[in-house]
């Protein structure tokens, strides 16, 4: 015998919504119809007064779905977890609501789903909607042996940086002036500075990453020092010069601001620059690249971006000449 909530008919389209919107339906079980009422199956930790619903809980033998039991998660679509949050976009051929439901069943650390609708405002922050769960934006996320507060409601956050994070720190020297242009909430810096003593100066235009940022310096042991910086980078970056590197990732933009980072770079500085490109606007770039004064050490897809596109991570070397 198992938990099920008692609903009328009629009611129970709304309540049925309530309850997922809480991750409180066993959905390894079938709804059941028992005359006037349905009974939805819940799960055995929820309480009438966590659902905030005025309906009798009653004791009824489950009716299993076998369509759901062992079943993998599989579903059109991508998403992201972020520690307790999973972030998803809407597949061709999937509800959100489906996808948020299968996550939830699948992923126990994940809390709460939301659809990303895209990357909006002056700050670059997920226009985020709920699906399922309880809704906190914050989070603490662990990668390469770090833990980072998150906000992605506040801040925009990726996690499939997490390798070319390592990467770029592994092939930083002991003692470089760094700018992280575009920082966050501080992943590259943190990142760099816990494996190498840098001086690293990061720039958000962003007043809530840039608090998340030095939550993120203090609560993580780092070899270097990390100087935030709140202000336009573009800007900001007038003020340095003879830096061994900057980073630019601010993929959909970052070409605006190219030599600017060339200007605040010695001579054999580096530029781990990020932008979406497709083959063609690669060829492209790397000729304006050429015309600057860089020359291309390293080329990477990080991750795809559509049918044509990509994120390339590229490393340039300002030319000694």
């Amino acid at each position: 015998m198992m938990d099920h909530l008692s609903v009328p008919k009629k009611e129970a389209e709304s309540v049925l919504k309530i309850l997922r919107n809480s991750n409180a339906v066993n959905s390894r079980f079938r709804i059941i119809t028992e005359g006037d009422n349905v009974l939805i199956p819940i799960n055995e930790e929820v309480s009438l007064s966590d659902l905030n619903v005025e309906y009798r809980i009653v004791k009824h033998e489950g009716n299993p779905d076998a369509s759901k039991i062992g079943r993998p998660l599989k579903f059109k679509g991508s998403y992201d977890v972020i520690g307790d949050i999973a972030i998803i976009k809407k597949g061709d051929q999937e509800d959100p609501e489906v996808i948020a439901r299968k996550i939830l069943e699948t992923k126990k650390n994940v809390k709460s789903v939301f659809l990303d609708k895209g990357v909006r405002g002056e700050f670059r922050t997920r226009d985020l909607e709920l699906i399922c769960g309880q809704g906190n934006t914050r989070t603490i996320y662990r990668e390469n042996g770090l833990r980072f507060v998150v906000d992605v409601g506040n801040a925009y956050f990726s996690p499939r940086l997490a390798t070319e994070r390592y990467i770029v720190a592994k092939s930083a020297l002991e003692g470089e002036r760094i700018i992280d242009m575009f920082a966050g909430v501080g992943p590259f810096s943190v990142t760099i500075a816990n494996m190498k003593r840098c001086e690293i100066h990061a720039f958000d235009s962003n007043p809530a990453a840039m608090d998340l940022m030095k939550e993120n310096i203090g609560m993580n042991k780092i070899k270097g020092k990390i100087f935030p910086h709140l202000g336009d980078a573009s800007e900001m970056i007038l003020k340095y010069s003879e830096m061994d590197r900057v980073i630019m990732n601010l993929p959909h933009t970052s070409f605006s601001f190219i030599e600017k980072a060339y200007a605040a770079l010695r001579k054999g500085g580096f530029v781990n620059y990020y932008e979406i490109l497709d083959s063609a606007g690669l060829e492209d770039r790397m000729e304006k690249f050429r015309e600057i004064g860089f020359e291309m050490r390293n080329k990477r897809i990080v991750h795809g971006y559509s049918k044509f596109l990509n994120v390339y991570s590229i490393e340039l070397f300002k030319n000694l000449k």
